[in-house]
């Protein structure tokens, strides 16, 4: 759930507003411990945000800075936009987080919560980091990528980068999990974030998944970002392991894809974990969305949601209209 504090008091509020309403440059940001940032590429390292734009330390660096030591810090960008960045606590002053918690935390139901209505936005966060229940851990698994959408960055896909090994990818896995344990004396649920670059493509993926369900040094979840490459049985084994958010990108929905997807969908049962749907809203292609919602519907235990995009140079919101707008309000639960 994502949780506003505004001038009337705590509010709920879908992702796409919060991302229309707010600009965060010059708020406070709660960094300590909520987000870790693993990033495999090139150069490996590890960071307390997404953006990147408060602190970093490289892979080796894990043991020897066993914490992200700074509570909080001036953010300097326009947009919240990086992943899970947008969860950590963040308001207009420290002052305002600590009341968002505050308020927040002393809410017996939070099915009561009221929806956002355009009041003045003073502090923000995802509920999960506000209760300090989950520490999340946001792993780019590498570039490698078979689409090549016009909105994403070149920093974070290409066509021609190499795979992490099963060894790379465990070593790197038990490097983090010990940091973390060292860190949270409480036993808090790690939710671990595995996107790219596309990994389904890695030819190891499903062995890792497989080693971190076997794995009880915590209580983990984990959550796959994937346009959902690979056959209708791949996705059924890989839904089995992870929780699976499928990025939609219009221009590569063809009816043969989408029959695809449709396979997988139908394949799924009892046993899969959660799946949510979630369109990136390209108006060049927007005439596509009616039509895959309609696959959608036909199957059920799946959520769908509309994102805005941001252009990959600078980073800002795309310009929409009104009418595009609509399309953020199209949400499901099937």
């Amino acid at each position: 759930m994502w949780v506003i504090l505004t001038d009337v008091g705590i509010r709920q509020i879908l992702l796409a507003d919060l991302k229309f309403h707010t600009s965060v440059k010059g708020w406070a940001c709660n960094t300590s411990n909520y987000v870790y940032n693993l990033i495999m590429n090139d150069e490996s390292f590890v960071s307390n945000t997404i953006c990147r734009a408060i602190d970093d330390y490289s892979i080796i660096d894990i043991k020897t800075t066993p914490k992200f030591n700074r509570e909080y810090a001036v953010c300097p960008k326009e947009n919240c936009y990086c992943g899970m960045d947008i969860g950590i606590p963040k308001g207009k002053t420290i002052n305002d987080i600590i009341e968002l918690k505050k308020q927040f935390n002393s809410i017996n139901d939070v099915k009561t919560i009221p929806w956002y209505d355009n009041e003045t936005i003073l502090a923000f966060g995802l509920s999960d980091f506000i209760t300090n229940r989950m520490v999340h851990v946001d792993w780019f698994l590498g570039k490698r990528c078979n689409f090549d959408c016009a909105y994403c960055s070149p920093s974070i896909h290409d066509n021609t980068s190499s795979y992490p090994t099963l060894e790379k990818l465990i070593d790197y896995y038990n490097y983090l999990t010990d940091t973390i344990s060292s860190n949270e004396k409480n036993q808090k649920t790690i939710s671990y974030i595995f996107g790219g670059g596309e990994p389904t493509l890695i030819p190891e993926y499903l062995n890792f998944l497989e080693y971190i369900k076997n794995d009880n040094k915590f209580n983990s979840e984990i959550r796959t970002l994937t346009n959902l490459t690979g056959s209708p049985d791949k996705l059924y084994r890989l839904n089995q392991l992870s929780d699976v958010t499928f990025s939609v990108h219009l221009a590569y929905m063809t009816d043969k894809f989408i029959s695809k997807v449709d396979k997988f969908l139908e394949k799924r049962d009892d046993t899969s974990k959660s799946l949510t749907v979630k369109f990136m809203y390209d108006k060049l292609h927007s005439d596509k969305i009616d039509k895959i919602i309609q696959v959608l519907r036909n199957h059920t235990n799946l959520t769908y949601s509309v994102t805005p995009l941001h252009d990959k140079s600078d980073k800002k919101l795309y310009q929409y209209t009104d009418d595009d707008k609509k399309y953020f309000k199209l949400r499901g639960k099937l």
